[in-house]
């Protein structure tokens, strides 16, 4: 894996040396994080986000994927892994430290040829996104004031057999 690893590495610093980028590996540092306190109605709670790489506005931050593509990789795995979120949150810390920043994600490929692209949340993106990470540190705030902490519920869940298992096993007689 560690050859592998390097050579992608090297992919990865050509291309951004292609993009809007250009530089930014010497311009910004990385593993930076970001402390900042949200008020939370008559509370305060403490954030803090972990950057990839944080440059003069910009934050980058690197994901592999086996997506076979950009558009695979947006619909699969943006909201799926809480991307979104990520993006939101690691924005919204930056401007309460006093700094508006773009957030960009290097994704590449970790199958041969290793292949990268550049990845952006769109304006609606961003919009549900803050409205789950103003959903999430209110009630993180809640639970805190009131030391209740929702789960999973008390009633019973209902286990659905899957259509496909269905299938399978009427099929068998």
């Amino acid at each position: 894996h560690y050859f592998a690893a390097k050579e992608m590495a090297v992919l990865a610093q050509e291309f951004i040396a292609r993009t809007a980028l250009a530089g930014i590996f010497e311009a910004g540092q990385a593993e930076q994080s970001a402390l900042w306190i949200e008020p939370v109605g008559d509370w305060s709670i403490w954030c803090k986000a972990r950057m990839d790489l944080k440059a003069p506005g910009v934050i980058l931050d690197y994901k592999t994927t086996s997506a076979s593509n950009p558009g695979d990789f947006m619909r699969s795995s943006m909201t799926a892994f809480g991307y979104d979120v990520q993006d939101a949150f690691y924005r919204r810390g930056m401007k309460a430290l006093g700094e508006e920043c773009e957030f960009v994600f290097l994704v590449q490929e970790d199958t041969a040829p290793y292949a990268c692209y550049l990845v952006t949340a769109s304006e609606s993106m961003r919009e549900m996104a803050e409205h789950k990470v103003n959903r999430a540190i209110k009630l993180w705030g809640e639970c805190l004031a009131s030391n209740v902490w929702p789960a999973y519920g008390v009633k019973p869940h209902l286990a659905q057999a899957q259509a496909w298992a269905m299938t399978e096993e009427f099929s068998r007689e």
